[in-house]
């Protein structure tokens, strides 16, 4: 659904590293007024029948237009391989805004990196700019959440999520202390953030006191979850003694 794909892990947001990018290759169309000349002196040998001066003319016209194509093209990729190489190193420098589109490859890229820095204010001012759809409202209800506006967050989500909905849906409940609401919403735990959501309702039916099925559940997060979900042991240690 969306390009940049969100995870949560114990209500982190997180943000996987992207794969190998490549610089998107567009506007490097070159125009010249001498060129124009060029030509024109060309076609107007050839309109007077002088067949040899204008084919070299009309020759030199498309070198010289192939090359400055080149030229133009190199400094292009020159820039946005340099732009990516600053992005992958985590610097945000304002050189690199110059080679960014919105809804481009770059401008992904960087809007990736911002929600790894977790930078949520940054991201939902250069959403802003992407046209409406469900990537743009999605990215934005995680922006929410990242600034703790958790009620801004639910009202962009969809009545009857999915996938990745459904868990973002379910991290905002978790974060408004829903408990009631997020079990029933949940209801068996699976799909892709299948240990996500079995973490979400361990500690839903923790915090209602239901220290049996929160035993259950907490004890499977502890095992396949490991340091991801540091506070699941304390958790299950609590629970066990209460059940």
């Amino acid at each position: 659904m969306a390009y940049i794909r969100c995870e949560f892990r114990g209500g982190e947001i997180l943000v996987p590293e992207q794969g190998r990018l490549f610089p998107e290759f567009g506007g490097l169309e070159e125009g010249s007024c001498l060129r124009g000349a060029l030509l024109l002196t060309a076609a107007l040998l050839l309109v007077r029948s002088y067949w040899l001066p204008a084919a070299v003319l009309f020759a030199a016209a498309a070198l010289w237009s192939v090359l400055a194509m080149a030229i133009k093209n190199w400094r292009q990729v020159r820039g946005r391989c340099r732009a990516r190489n600053l992005l992958r190193r985590g610097e945000d420098a304002e050189e690199v805004r110059q080679y960014i589109r919105v809804g481009g490859r770059l401008w992904r890229w960087r809007l990736g990196l911002l929600c790894r820095k977790k930078c949520w204010k940054a991201v939902g001012e250069e959403l802003e700019a992407l046209p409406d759809g469900e990537e743009k409202k999605f990215l934005l209800a995680v922006a929410l959440l990242g600034q703790g506006q958790a009620r801004q967050a639910l009202a962009l989500c969809p009545p009857r999520p999915e996938e990745e909905w459904l868990t973002l849906k379910a991290e905002i409940l978790f974060q408004l202390e829903e408990w009631n609401k997020l079990l029933r919403m949940l209801g068996p735990a699976g799909g892709k953030d299948k240990l996500e959501r079995t973490w979400l309702k361990g500690v839903s039916y923790y915090r209602l006191k239901q220290y049996k099925p929160a035993a259950r559940l907490l004890s499977l997060v502890v095992r396949q979850g490991g340091p991801e979900y540091g506070d699941a042991a304390l958790l299950l240690e609590r629970a066990l003694a209460r059940r």
